[in-house]
């Protein structure tokens, strides 16, 4: 095997592993949660605690990359801090127990990706190979396990949501020895200054605004879909299978997206992926039919996978290769984990009170509104682009 192929591969193999773990965690741990008595404001509160650490431990752990630490130092202890934190959970049934645990879970969780990210750019710069074709992998990791977990959930009890998770948790870090070291890069004198100055380069501004409601959007979603499917009488198999169909889109577009999006600018792609969201959270909230449940999933081809990819596009034009590590993990902090904290924190303390109608369409609203920035932000760039002399 090459070094360009043997990184691949464990590149490929490290999102595969950690996004199996979220097809197990994010469609079924909440439901475990649920039948361990605990209401949906507690559920909230659980839910929104992971997104909290994903708002303070990227930056965090981005930072001390960037300053002092080596990135594949932190990726080792984050993927085994994870692991090992995890385990407890098959141990508790007391909500507060429960939340301290989790927390500490989400801190070490949520740097991994981060990470991940700036590691697989570096070595596509260096190496070449295509980020889609990389990051699919994940995508794969998590279709099998939603589908898979959801027809095992038909026969065996809910604790093997833990056993599951527990087990590919102790498999990534195992995978994360093989990951590549990071290329040393020239250091900066001003360099501390950095991770917060990039949040004010020209039109960042507007493109965390895009990500971060675009994040709350999906708090619905993430938190409650697989509570509101089980509601209207579907069984797990058919909730498993709906999660699934919704990643085997994604992975159908990340596949094809330097094909399809590869001469588009990536501010245009980040219009239609909020569009597409509004459109896809309207369906959810007026309509309980199956068949157009299932063609709502099939957005998520853009909800997610144009967005991120186009937000990595765009994320790794505008910051500068040393500072790739921060780039990520502003991005990871201030969308991912301010956008789905209020995002989740939103529909769990309203779930009970306005129904999962009124939140979705609430949720319509919020990419609306993303939309509408994102429009902005594609005619500014333009209007920049214009006003530039050619380069060529």
């Amino acid at each position: 095997m090459t070094q360009e192929r043997h990184a691949s591969f464990f590149l490929s193999a490290s999102y595969f592993l950690f996004f199996a773990i979220l097809g197990i965690f994010l469609p079924y741990f909440n439901l475990y949660c649920y039948y361990l008595k605990f209401s949906s404001t507690q559920i909230g509160i659980l839910s929104a605690s992971q997104s909290l650490m994903k708002l303070i431990s990227p930056l965090l752990w981005a930072y001390l990359a960037d300053q002092a630490w080596s990135r594949k130092k932190i990726s080792l202890t984050t993927s085994l801090a994870s692991a090992v934190i995890f385990v407890t959970c098959l141990f508790i049934t007391n909500f507060k127990i429960m939340l301290i645990s989790i927390t500490l879970y989400g801190f070490f969780r949520t740097a991994i990706v981060p990470l991940m990210e700036a590691t697989t750019w570096e070595t596509i710069e260096a190496e070449g190979g295509e980020y889609g074709k990389i990051r699919l992998w994940g995508s794969v990791g998590f279709i099998l396990t939603s589908f898979a977990t959801g027809r095992i959930l038909d026969i065996w009890p809910l604790k093997f949501v833990l056993y599951g998770i527990s087990l590919l948790s102790f498999l990534l870090f195992l995978t994360t020895l093989k990951i590549p070291k990071e290329i040393p890069q020239e250091k900066s004198m001003k360099r501390q200054d950095h991770i917060f100055s990039l949040a004010l380069k020209p039109s960042m501004p507007a493109f965390i605004m895009i990500s971060t409601f675009m994040q709350i959007s999906h708090g619905t979603y993430y938190g409650f879909f697989t509570i509101y499917m089980e509601g209207l009488g579907f069984s797990r198999s058919v909730i498993g299978l709906s999660w699934g169909l919704s990643v085997l889109c994604e992975i159908i577009l990340m596949m094809r997206y330097q094909h399809w999006f590869g001469k588009t600018r990536p501010e245009a792609v980040l219009v239609l992926a909020c569009f597409a969201a509004t459109w896809r959270w309207w369906i959810m909230a007026y309509s309980h039919s199956l068949v157009f449940i299932l063609f709502g999933q099939l957005l998520h081809a853009f909800t997610f996978g144009a967005l991120h990819v186009a937000s990595l596009t765009y994320l790794n034009q505008k910051v500068p290769p040393e500072l790739r590590t921060s780039g990520q993990g502003l991005l990871s902090s201030v969308s991912y984990g301010l956008g789905g904290m209020i995002g989740l924190a939103l529909s769990g303390f309203l779930y009970d009170s306005l129904g999962a109608r009124r939140l979705f369409s609430l949720s319509s609203l919020f990419s609306f509104c993303a939309g509408m920035v994102a429009l902005f932000h594609y005619f500014h760039a333009l209007r920049q682009a214009q006003g530039q002399p050619s380069h060529h």
